[in-house]
């Protein structure tokens, strides 16, 4: 499920998508539907790790879109 809210986090739409598809093939599909049904020009995108592929920053940047995604952090210890 993709979920858009405003700036006051209020939801304004959503998108459903087949259990059997993995999150990241999903983000760039899902974001040109909502930028096109809301009329948006710029989105930033907050996500988990899941949908932080080079594709999909890539194609945040080249839109000038932002983002917020977690990134997991590897211990030398």
């Amino acid at each position: 499920m993709s979920l858009a809210i405003d700036r006051a986090g209020l939801p304004v739409g959503y998108d459903l998508f087949s259990g059997n598809t993995h999150d990241s093939t999903m983000l760039i599909p899902a974001l040109k539907n909502m930028k096109n049904r809301y009329a948006l020009e710029r989105v930033i995108l907050t996500a988990d790790k899941a949908l932080n592929s080079g594709k999909n920053l890539a194609f945040l940047v080249e839109n000038n879109d932002g983002y917020i995604v977690s990134q997991k952090v590897r211990s030398w210890l």
